[in-house]
């Protein structure tokens, strides 16, 4: 299932074109399902690339659909599969993706209910984009890892349908970080979620730097949100590995990004908890009056 919105019409091809030419394997998908809020052409856009699959393609317009979540939520209860494989739209896959997916789940016990794969940023010739990719590995790492998943990577996994509906689904409140809070809450639901290191998918960051520092904001509002919603997610957050300061000063660009991009981030998340607040407080009075 791919999310895709309005500007990732190319990084969609780019995809499908992928999952065209990989190689077959027991864990091929039996279908596609593309979903988006603001694309009313989606299906026409699609047909012409659709034909370079064997496996169905569908697509699913939600126009209502006020966040990510509720994108991501409109394609899970349309799909019509066991398993659901999510991906971003601005990602690509390895020729050998499924080969792989296939031996990594052989060796793990057959009632694991999901499968969170590992990222790999796409070759980029800017500097930013390799930053933002360096920050991406050490922040995902914090909660993702062999040894404990407490969140999700929307870029790509794998669960079984009924476990992700039965837990309700994607937090349709938050603007970002829904994957984390459904990883979260399948984490605290005892639901065993395994890491597969070596199946990744390729990531494309966008090249200029205006372009991740919106990302950046974006992302901190829905993690500002997600903080709020778990205060004690903070503490399942484990340290891992991160340039040393003298390291870190031997890289003046790369710290100067680094400080900004964090900046932006809690700009990003502050702005979502005031808003937040103005909102709550603005529907005090009307359910006083009910």
């Amino acid at each position: 299932m791919i999310p895709v919105h309005r500007g990732r019409e190319r990084a969609l091809a780019r995809l499908l074109v992928t999952i065209a030419e990989v190689a077959p394997s027991a864990c091929a998908p039996a279908s596609v399902l593309i979903v988006s809020r603001d694309l009313p052409d989606l299906d026409t856009w699609v047909k012409p690339l659709a034909r370079l699959l064997p496996i169905p393609v569908r697509t699913l317009v939600v126009p209502k659909a006020r966040t990510l979540a509720e994108v991501r939520n409109a394609g899970l209860h349309a799909v019509t599969t066991e398993w659901v494989h999510f991906l971003d739209s601005d990602t690509y896959l390895a020729p050998d993706h499924f080969v792989r997916l296939e031996r990594a789940l052989s060796a793990h016990d057959p009632s694991i209910a999901g499968f969170q794969l590992n990222f790999a940023p796409a070759p980029s010739t800017s500097r930013w984009a390799q930053y933002e990719a360096e920050i991406d590995r050490w922040a995902i790492g914090r909660y993702i890892g062999e040894d404990r998943v407490r969140g999700l990577n929307g870029m790509g996994f794998l669960a079984r349908v009924a476990v992700l509906r039965a837990i309700g689904g994607f937090d349709p409140e938050l603007v970002a970080a829904e994957d984390i809070d459904l990883g979260y809450r399948l984490f605290r639901a005892g639901v065993p979620i395994v890491f597969l290191p070596e199946v990744s998918v390729f990531h494309e960051y966008p090249a200029r730097w205006r372009d991740l520092l919106r990302r950046k904001f974006w992302h901190g509002q829905g993690y500002g949100l997600l903080l709020r919603r778990h205060p004690e997610f903070w503490s399942e957050i484990s340290g891992s590995s991160w340039p040393s300061p003298m390291a870190a000063w031997r890289r003046p660009r790369f710290l100067a990004y680094v400080l900004i991009a964090h900046l932006v981030f809690l700009l990003g998340a502050g702005y979502a908890l005031v808003r937040h607040a103005v909102s709550r407080r603005r529907l005090a009075p009307a359910d006083a009056r009910e």
